[in-house]
């Protein structure tokens, strides 16, 4: 059940839009192998976790890379 007062997106809707997104990329840049996929904290990094799985699991994209950026924006 959803606790927010106000739902922008629903569950299937966002599913559309990520499946959209995935297809846009595999027709722009069919050759994953120079590619990286950068998501931005706080939200970003599991946007492009969600978007990356479907890439691997539903279209067969297995050459990309991930850049977790919570090293160079949180320095020790």
């Amino acid at each position: 059940m959803n606790t927010y007062k106000k739902q922008i997106l629903t569950e299937n809707e966002i599913k559309i839009m990520l499946h959209r997104l995935a297809c846009e990329l595999i027709e722009n840049h069919s050759d994953f192998a120079n590619t990286v996929f950068i998501g931005i904290q706080p939200r970003g990094t599991s946007l492009a976790k969600r978007l990356l799985q479907l890439l691997t699991t539903e279209y067969g994209i297995t050459e990309y890379s991930f850049w977790d950026t919570r090293h160079y924006l949180f320095p020790r």
